[in-house]
């Protein structure tokens, strides 16, 4: 097992999760809720430029306001050429945040029949869970399922990846943040992980 402690010295860019992540914050009266770990580094991720080579096609096409379909073609010289078809479904059930509704229903597959698909939905105000699979060609390559409950002045999350009861094995992980001032939290994660190999 693995734990690791975090310090979130400036978390102003942590009140407002995006649909596809991470749970809703408190009521806006409690200044001192410290966001997720997964949200800590959301900002780096989003600006670090993805590498690409070739040409990339995409084409978004929303066919109410709850259904949206995408078509990417990517062609490169150093890897085959691929097409990808994306569909996302936003339901009608209000989240606590304005603007965000659930369930949230996205995947993308390509020629091969590789799958990405993920779920997400608020189970309660403070509750929110996710499912998540992956596929490559016919075999199963990535199962993850997660809850995260978001409190006053903390968040605590619990997430299960690749888990097999039978064999007790997969990889499982932790993760608690407690605010102390509006801009100071502390947190921690703990991982176990038992595999076959």
């Amino acid at each position: 097992s693995l734990v690791v402690v975090f310090c979130n010295l400036d978390h102003t860019d942590l009140q407002t999760p995006s649909m596809a992540s991470g749970p809703p914050p408190p009521p806006k009266e409690h200044g001192i809720y410290p966001g997720t770990y997964e949200e800590l580094h959301k900002a780096c991720r989003e600006v670090m430029p993805m590498p690409f080579e070739g040409i990339k096609l995409s084409s978004n096409a929303a066919s109410t306001s709850h259904f949206q379909a995408s078509h990417t073609l990517s062609l490169t010289a150093s890897q085959p050429s691929s097409y990808k078809f994306g569909a996302t479904y936003v339901g009608e059930q209000q989240g606590s945040e304005a603007g965000d509704l659930f369930p949230v229903l996205v995947s993308e597959m390509d020629t091969s029949g590789s799958l990405n698909a993920q779920i997400i939905h608020q189970l309660t105000d403070r509750l929110r869970g996710r499912f998540i699979l992956q596929t490559e060609e016919t075999s199963w390559e990535n199962l993850q399922m997660d809850a995260t409950y978001s409190g006053r002045d903390f968040s605590l999350a619990a997430v299960a990846a690749n888990p097999d009861p039978l064999s007790a094995q997969g990889t499982f992980v932790g993760q608690f943040m407690q605010g102390f001032t509006p801009g100071i939290g502390l947190g921690t994660e703990i991982l176990y992980s038992k595999t076959s190999q």
